[in-house]
């Protein structure tokens, strides 16, 4: 229920009710000056980490009511381009990120090393797949890859000619996918090569949902925002929320239960992935599922005669509280057979989806 957002003129804002409502915190300990907020975050014990560029970044125990300085001013100094990003690890590691340079420490403050990035950037999209490897994404195309949990830096091959990679996510080490906000680009290779995604929409700050959907947020035509998501690793993408705003920052609550975007003019907008539709779809024409029986004592026949022979199929099974309980390919050969034996009795959406068509529909387990 709590959360925060960070935005221009040091201003933090802060809900205790998921959302409905937000109230305006300006950190008296920034003084009169007027700072940019970039990254703000939720340590696992409840403190919440706040990083500004030009000034120190800030922590606060009493929920944002007060804030204090967290690195020593002789420390951050050696990051001469200021600090934008805050990663807390599965290890307890901790990691400060700037252009030029990142701090961590192991043991809460007490000892701090940096690390010199060795390439001149300002930070735009930070990504972390485990403990070990991660990816920093910056101006000029830049992005940096570790692989031994921020102790050192790589620069990897540019996704791009030019832009800003405002995002970076790792499916698997070898397979990532970069976007510089109106385009995207794929590796296969942990980030060695690069090809194009000329119809990959726009992306901030890629998110994975239980439900197995990658969720993103970003410009759209006339400076307006799309919110969009993927259930195929970004093959294809489906639309399900649209703003008159520009979207810069989009995020997924812990829960997973809401989706918030954020963008110009101080909007904050908020999405419940459970009560999702399609209002602006993006996706292919959409065809009655062909199931049977239904209801079913666990096997499910699904009829793909009507789609052409030997051609690849995606099928997805998920639960009424939007978790997957089966993914898979095949290919059609007039029909496929799922076994749900193993899943409680209930109703569950399948989703099928080939070359240029889509079935969706519902079946009973009995």
């Amino acid at each position: 229920r709590i959360g925060y957002t960070i935005g221009d003129e040091s201003t933090i804002l802060r809900t205790t009710d998921s959302g409905e409502n937000w109230e305006q915190l300006q950190p008296m300990e920034l003084g009169s000056e007027f700072y940019t907020g970039y990254d703000i975050d939720v340590k696992a014990n409840g403190d919440v980490i706040s990083c500004w560029a030009q000034v120190a970044p800030m922590i606060s125990t009493d929920d944002g009511d007060t804030w204090t300085n967290i690195i020593p001013q002789s420390i951050l100094t050696q990051a001469s381009a200021g600090i934008l990003f805050y990663e807390e690890l599965s290890s307890g590691r901790e990691i400060y990120l700037g252009g030029t340079a990142s701090i961590y420490t192991d043991d809460g403050g007490q000892n701090w090393n940096v690390v010199q990035h060795n390439v001149s950037t300002s930070a735009r999209s930070v990504h972390f797949f485990d403990d070990q490897l991660g990816f920093l994404g910056g101006s000029s195309a830049t992005l940096l890859r570790t692989t031994n949990g921020g102790e050192s830096w790589e620069q990897l091959t540019s996704p791009f000619a030019s832009g800003d990679v405002t995002a970076i996510y790792a499916f698997s080490p070898m397979h990532l996918l970069a976007s510089r906000g109106t385009t995207a680009s794929v590796s296969t290779d942990g980030g060695m090569t690069w090809t194009n995604d000329a119809d990959f929409p726009t992306g901030y700050d890629f998110a994975l949902g239980d439900d197995g959907y990658l969720y993103t947020a970003g410009f759209a035509s006339g400076n307006n925002g799309d919110v969009l998501r993927s259930q195929d690793e970004g093959e294809t993408w489906e639309q399900f929320g649209y703003v008159c705003h520009a979207i810069r920052a989009a995020t997924l609550t812990p829960s997973g239960k809401f989706f918030f975007v954020g963008g110009d003019g101080g909007l904050v907008a908020r999405y419940e992935i459970g009560l999702i539709n399609n209002t602006r779809e993006r996706s292919l024409p959409v065809q009655r599922l062909l199931a049977f029986p239904n209801p079913t004592a666990g096997v499910l026949n699904i009829d793909l005669s009507e789609q052409d022979n030997f051609s690849p199929v995606t099928i997805s099974v998920f639960d009424l509280n939007g978790r997957r309980v089966l993914h898979r390919q095949e290919t059609v050969s007039g029909q496929v057979q799922l076994d749900l034996s193993m899943e409680p009795a209930g109703v569950y959406l399948v989703r099928v989806a080939g070359d240029g068509w889509l079935q969706t529909g519902r079946v009973i387990r009995q």
